[in-house]
């Protein structure tokens, strides 16, 4: 049997998450007990067939989660339960924004601030970030980005899976990047006219970000060091990668080098998805 136990920060969108597991066959239960897990997991397998795949939302709504919950899940993987826990998160004023619209109480704040909240809740899941198989910063999905967050995340294959991304650091560092380059020690194209209004993916920008030699010894080396290093990440069983490759507004140095990456993984015969985060947030005219 395979468990994914879905855990996070309040208002990541674990309740979506769900949704989508259920679309992808998962048997799903809301809000377990921590204190059912293991028998949650042996009722599986009673019914015929037995519920080979089941997906469970475990938080804080349930007082006694965190006392128990991380000895449940090494008592499942000791029993031979193929056991993995996916920790949503989202940036603070993310989630401040998600619970105005709802007007929800946060349920670690005491006297209602969302920010004191959020900050309880984050010294308390610290240690099951740490244990986390999968991390996922649902900040900047919809739900349907979301869905295929999650897909990636779960899909099991050979090799490793390669997720490419740009992003601007103006709107924040995604949290959930295995690597993280910064690409703004090149020269910014936002200050030339001409190429301001375009993108990364456009030629013109493209050649400009490459045209400066310590741009192309980067990429150079980046593609070494994952050439080197792959054969590793699949020894360990680490399914997938995340690089996200930032600059200033994540529309032109940090789009180019992504695109160039996620071609050149791809042309080699690797697995590899391409996300441009905030390609059009600084939209010109």
């Amino acid at each position: 049997m395979y468990l994914l136990i879905i855990t996070g920060m309040s208002g990541a969108g674990k309740s979506h998450a769900l949704r989508k597991l259920e679309d992808m066959d998962f048997f799903c239960v809301d809000n377990l007990p921590a204190a059912l897990l293991e028998d949650f997991v042996e009722s599986c397998a009673k019914p015929t067939p037995q519920i080979e795949r089941a997906a469970v939302v475990m938080d804080v709504r349930e007082r006694g989660f965190l006392g128990v919950i991380e000895e449940s899940i090494k008592a499942l993987k000791k029993a031979g339960v193929q056991t993995e826990l996916l920790f949503l998160d989202a940036r603070d004023e993310i989630i401040i924004t998600r619970y105005k619209e709802t007007r929800r109480v946060h349920p670690f704040s005491r006297e209602g601030w969302i920010e004191e909240g959020i900050r309880n809740e984050r010294k308390a899941l610290a240690a099951l970030y740490e244990m986390a198989d999968h991390v996922i910063d649902t900040s900047d999905y919809r739900p349907m980005q979301l869905y295929t967050a999650i897909e990636r995340a779960l899909k099991r294959g050979e090799g490793v899976k390669f997720q490419i991304s740009s992003f601007g650091y103006k709107y924040g560092a995604p949290l959930d990047a295995d690597w993280m380059l910064d690409m703004r020690f090149v020269p910014n194209p936002f200050y030339i006219e001409e190429l301001r209004p375009l993108t990364g993916q456009d030629k013109a920008v493209s050649e400009y970000v490459f045209g400066f030699g310590e741009c192309k010894l980067l990429f150079e080396d980046i593609a070494r060091i994952l050439t080197r290093i792959t054969p590793m990440y699949e020894r360990e069983d680490k399914h997938t990668l995340s690089i996200a490759i930032g600059c200033t507004g994540g529309r032109h140095r940090s789009v180019a080098f992504a695109q160039a990456l996620y071609e050149y993984l791809f042309n080699n015969g690797h697995e590899a998805y391409l996300y441009h985060r905030d390609i059009f947030k600084d939209k010109q005219p």
